[in-house]
């Protein structure tokens, strides 16, 4: 399951991480963006957001949420969370035209360790060596 932590947020209610249903996703249109967590705080919020506006636009889409309505939701989902640190993903998932969910969830995430970051980590054909 992509969603991690106790609780998600769907169309502007919490709801437990255990009823979440990646079916969702199956037909239709979804647009997203990832979002880093550190220290409590959403990180280029603005930049994540503004690609979001822009990849629904450019779809045929439209997001009446405003910025503030979004930033808001995040807010509260990593304080109910209680997180620190990881990945949120921002779901707009469109049925058709006019029928939407939006979805805001914790995902599972893997940040370097200071040597990882400082000496590099073996990807691909070399991780096997």
């Amino acid at each position: 399951m992509e969603c991690c932590k106790e609780y998600y947020i769907h169309n502007f209610s919490f709801k437990n991480a255990n009823e979440f249903n990646d079916d969702l996703f199956k037909e239709c249109v979804s647009i997203y963006e990832v979002i880093r967590i550190e220290r409590s705080i959403p990180l280029f919020l603005e930049n994540h957001l503004n690609r979001l506006y822009a990849s629904s636009e450019s779809s045929g889409f439209s997001i009446e949420e405003s910025y503030c309505d979004f930033e808001t939701l995040i807010g509260e989902l990593i304080t109910k969370n209680q997180s620190i640190e990881g990945k949120i993903k921002l779901v707009v998932h469109f049925k058709n035209k006019t029928t939407k969910d939006v979805l805001i969830y914790f995902t599972p995430h893997y940040f370097p360790s200071q040597d990882e970051f400082k000496f590099g980590v073996k990807t691909g054909a070399n991780a096997c060596q």
